[in-house]
């Protein structure tokens, strides 16, 4: 019961915290603002380049308004955009380390004395900064004012829309070896160093630092060190190779195929097989992407293509007006992210709603969709960073970093999914998950003592609930600590954990990323005495606040750390415990002012030693880096399952997750669709959220919520039911017969669906393609689902469209272009129109595309329980004159990695018409791995004409079964063998 206290206290810090936070930076806004509009001398000294890139000054110059080469500046933006642009992103000037010593001499500038601190500063130039606001624009300041002769040299050199400096010029440095294998080219910009690289036929890096500066060659937590290395492996050669780097005025072509073009004023980066180019344009400084046939797919904002400060940086992009943007991971919010600005700094986000930002996890990657084509953009830098989506500037998007080096790669499609597979091809993709953890899992914070959790699992099982998952959260820790077991609730939690194997449940237990600060607990003792802890700036290990009281954080930027950590976990592994449940890691922490460690903490990145404002957005898959491998060492041939509340672009490699601490609320059922569709965009499609809601201040989810919130979880990836201990209970049956006995039929259609499921899970593992998916990821050319947030694609042939509104009568349902049938009665419906529905409680609106093969199974209680009948194959015809598909399954024994060693199944489904109108089905398999059904069963749907005759293998088939209702022929079971092939042929009337 103290946690619970805890909690309660906690919400109140929180809530305080918040509205100080909030007010901070209300006050900072009003500085940056400031600072923007008045000019400083800082300006003048800003050493702004020949070529238009912003250097040394930590924001971009101010333009007078009234000026002709200020407007030209604005590159024939309205003049509201012009205004705009001298108030670019205060997210960006908020981590200058020098704001308030320029904005000291700002005020210096224009008479006022400099005053310390930056509260004074914001009072005194409050006056200047509300009359800007109200007029709309900046004020004119004295001729004789030095801020105002900054500002004129400024739009001087930005007259004609940046023109380079009379006499400088972009120069190519010498290219070494390692760059031209990589198919780039390096670049001096004024007194800026680009690098710009061709990785693969849809991919190009991007990166800048001062001119003196290097390149950082660390070891990246983040990036896969073979990513693309094939890309160009099929070409062949070139004209000659550029190894010596020292070819800049002539076409120079490497081994393979890459070829630099280097006219008067710009450079082209191409290859034979690319689908993007890259121009450099000199003067002034812009990267244009194009594809094969010339036309612009993305290109910097004119005049201001990158700014890098002392630290920081910041780019702008051009953004068309029909351009979408989606992405960026766990954020709330609507689907598409244009108008909006966000933050990625890892958040307890604690009571979140749809516009807080940031909260859990960040994934600076974005992918933007425009007259369907598709483009992307991963930042690869793990500092506080943001995405700016037209937010501060209407014809541009930004993103940038308030420390680290400028990183980026950019991704081709046109097709999204291949944005989407190239992203996780470079950042890593989610291993194939354990069968187990695609179905349905129930927990609460927390099911205690030992009594009550075999309460809950006997019930399921007697009620015929098919269940895989139980939790155990904080409460079976003695006092919190983590690696410890409360012996007043669980006097042998051994014997409970295997109590629930043996009714077929699997164990799932929460642990936090820190350890007690309890000496004589062996754990702690080991961390101390190898120096394992995050240290302060004087060596000693950080001591911090969370539930057990004072903690201690490991490095887990550290190999040595990771594998003390994760061999810790025997002492759970042993008694069969079976998944971890990573919470807390972002990492939170109670009473500190950031929420987290303090930001000079010392870590170490392998031997590197920097602070936490770079250690802590990876911190938490760092952590659960260290379970995945931890358990991979302890069960070599036992595919881990891991659970991260916290998590950075690349986390999905070790760990599925879900969107925190949500709450019981209609809104928040609904938060949770656009949610799970960018994080799956994002890489991470292993996810789901708290079915029901964590929080529940006004008693829990109503019995309705509950039910419709059950309904949209069954076809989410994650399949999870679980709250807060103080909330009232969500199992299924908590309502009333009508209720479960609805809640229990989406729970038993998940486990039918289980191998269409698998299939796509097994699918995702190799190609990063996500499970749930937004309708524009499958129908890129269809405009009228570009934005929609409110139905989806599950798999490549499910479209999902809940009641996800408390709002009574019909709503819409957008079906695009081809046939469609309805899931649940199997009757044919036209597509390319907006349906009205209505569903009653007891059902969700579930169609298939046509052209789809859909593999279900009968249900079973648990996924070691073998289904009964056999496999049945639904196969959903197109309708159109060709009639041809083909669509392959994939099945192994759901828990080992002996499918690495062939002992897998995939069976092949072609579908195709004859040359006599004959429509035929074919069936093939390959792999070592049996079928647990003995038996395959093929229906078919969607025939226009009455069914005639049917044969296998060209023999006649007695048993076989026409409905004119849903216009289906059924077929009786048939015995299938691994390696044999069948042909269905069937003969319609004329």
């Amino acid at each position: 019961m103290d946690i619970i206290r805890d909690r309660g206290s906690r919400i109140g810090t929180d809530i305080t915290a918040r509205y100080s936070v909030g007010l901070a930076a209300a006050l900072l806004g009003l500085s940056c603002v400031g600072f923007l509009v008045l000019g400083s001398d800082a300006f003048a000294k800003s050493n702004l380049d020949s070529a238009g890139v912003f250097s040394d000054a930590g924001v971009p110059p101010a333009v007078s308004s009234g000026s002709k080469s200020a407007n030209k500046a604005t590159m024939g933006l309205r003049n509201s955009e012009a205004d705009s642009l001298s108030l670019l992103s205060t997210k960006s000037l908020a981590i200058n380390n020098e704001l308030a010593l320029v904005h000291s001499k700002t005020l210096e500038a224009n008479g006022s004395p400099a005053v310390p601190g930056g509260i004074k500063a914001q009072n005194q130039s409050k006056q200047v900064i509300d009359t800007t606001l109200k007029a709309g624009r900046m004020p004119s300041l004295p001729k004789s004012n030095p801020a105002r002769e900054s500002e004129l040299l400024i739009a001087k050199k930005l007259d004609g829309g940046m023109s380079a400096v009379p006499g400088a010029k972009l120069a190519v440095a010498a290219v070494p070896a390692s760059i031209a294998k990589s198919r780039g080219v390096d670049l001096k910009v004024g007194d800026v160093r680009l690098l710009v690289n061709l990785l693969s036929p849809n991919v190009v890096r991007v990166r800048a630092v001062k001119r003196d500066g290097a390149f950082s060659e660390n070891p990246s937590f983040v990036i896969q060190p073979d990513a693309f290395a094939n890309a160009f492996k099929t070409l062949g050669a070139g004209a000659g190779d550029n190894s010596s780097g020292t070819q800049a005025d002539a076409d120079s072509v490497n081994a393979a195929g890459f070829s630099m073009k280097d006219s008067k004023n710009e450079i082209e980066l191409s290859n034979p097989s690319a689908q993007i180019s890259v121009r450099v344009v000199k003067e002034p400084l812009q990267i244009i992407f194009t594809d094969r046939e010339g036309k612009i797919v993305s290109e910097d904002l004119l005049g201001r293509p990158f700014q890098l400060s002392s630290r920081g940086f910041q780019v702008w992009k051009n953004s068309p007006i029909d351009e979408h943007y989606f992405g960026l991971g766990d954020k709330t919010g609507p689907l598409d992210r244009r108008d909006q600005a966000f933050t990625f700094w890892n958040t307890d986000a604690f009571l979140f709603q749809e516009s807080t930002d940031p909260i859990y996890k960040s994934f600076p990657f974005m992918l933007a969709m425009r007259n369907g084509a598709a483009h992307g953009i991963f930042l690869n830098n793990t500092y506080r960073s943001f995405f700016d989506f037209n937010k501060s500037v209407r014809s541009a998007y930004s993103f940038g970093s308030e420390d680290g080096e400028l990183d980026y790669y950019f991704f081709y499609g046109p097709d999204p999914k291949k944005v989407v597979q190239n992203y996780t091809e470079l950042v890593g993709r989610m291993p194939l998950p354990p069968l187990f953890s695609l179905g349905y899992q129930q927990s609460r914070g927390s099911y205690f003592p030992e009594a009550k959790v075999m309460q809950i699992a006997k019930e399921l099982r007697e009620r015929k609930i098919p269940t895989d998952v139980i939790y155990f959260d904080g409460d079976y820790k003695q006092d919190a600590h983590p690696f410890t077991v409360n012996r007043s609730y669980f006097p042998d939690f051994a014997r409970v954990i295997g109590n629930l194997k043996q009714l077929g449940f699997k164990s799932i237990i929460s642990l936090d990323p820190y350890l007690a600060k309890a000496p004589g607990e062996e754990p702690y003792e080991q961390g101390i005495a190898s120096g394992y802890f995050v240290s302060n700036p004087d060596g000693k290990p950080f001591v911090g606040q969370v539930w057990p009281g004072e903690v201690v954080f490991p490095d887990f930027t550290r190999s040595e750390v990771r594998k003390w950590w994760g061999g810790l976990h025997e002492r759970f592994t042993k008694i069969g415990v079976r998944g971890i449940w990573d919470d807390m890691n972002e990492p939170a922490l109670f009473k500190t002012p950031e929420k987290t460690l303090p930001l000079d903490t010392v870590h170490s990145f392998e031997g590197r030693k920097t602070d936490h404002r770079e250690a802590h957005n990876i911190y938490g898959m760092q952590n659960t880096r260290a379970t995945f491998e931890g358990l991979m060492d302890l069960r070599p041939n036992q595919r881990p399952f891991i659970l991260t509340r916290s998590g950075f672009s690349g986390s999905q490699r070790y760990a599925a997750t879900w969107t925190g601490d949500n709450t019981s609320t209609w809104n928040h059922m609904r938060l949770s669709v656009p949610q799970l569709l960018n994080l799956g965009l994002s890489g991470m499609t292993f996810a789901g959220s708290d079915i029901g809601g964590f929080n529940g201040f006004s008693g829990g989810p109503s019995p309705d919520l509950l039910t419709r919130w059950m309904q949209l979880g069954a076809f989410n990836p994650l399949f999870r039911n679980h709250s807060d201990g103080v909330t009232r209970e969500r199992e299924p049956w908590v309502d009333g017969p009508e209720h479960e006995a609805i809640r229990k039929h989406f729970i038993e259609e998940r486990y039918k669906l289980l191998p269409y499921i698998y299939s796509c899970m097994e699918d995702a593992s190799r190609t990063g393609i996500p499970l749930m998916r937004p309708m524009f990821l499958e129908f890129p050319s269809d405009p009228s689902v570009i934005t929609n947030a409110e139905q989806y694609m599950f798999g490549p042939s499910l479209l999902v469209a809940p009641r996800i509104w408390d709002i009574p009568g019909s709503y819409v349902v957008r079906l695009p272009k081809g046939t469609w049938y309805d899931y649940w009665t199997g009757k044919k419906v036209k597509g390319d129109q907006t349906l009205s529905v209505d569903p009653s409680i007891s059902t969700a609106p579930l169609y298939v595309k046509g052209g789809s093969v859909i593999p279900m199974q009968s249900v079973v209680q648990h996924v070691e329980e073998t289904p009964e009948g056999p496999l049945e194959l639904k196969v959903f015809l197109a309708g159109d004159s060709v009639e041809k598909s083909e669509h392959e399954f994939y099945f192994d024994d759901g828990d080992s990695f002996d499918y690495k060693n062939g002992k897998f199944l995939k069976i092949r489904v072609q579908t195709s018409k004859s040359g006599d109108g004959k429509l035929n089905v074919q069936t093939s398999s390959t792999g070592d791995y049996q079928l647990r059904q003995k038996q395959v069963r093929v229906s078919v749907f969607g025939f226009d004409k009455s069914v005639e005759s049917v044969a296998l293998d060209k023999a006649d088939v007695i048993g076989w079964k026409f409905d004119a209702d849903t216009q289906s022929v059924v077929l009786p079971s048939s015995d299938f063998a691994s390696g044999k092939t069948q042909e269905v042929t069937i003969t319609l009337k004329n």
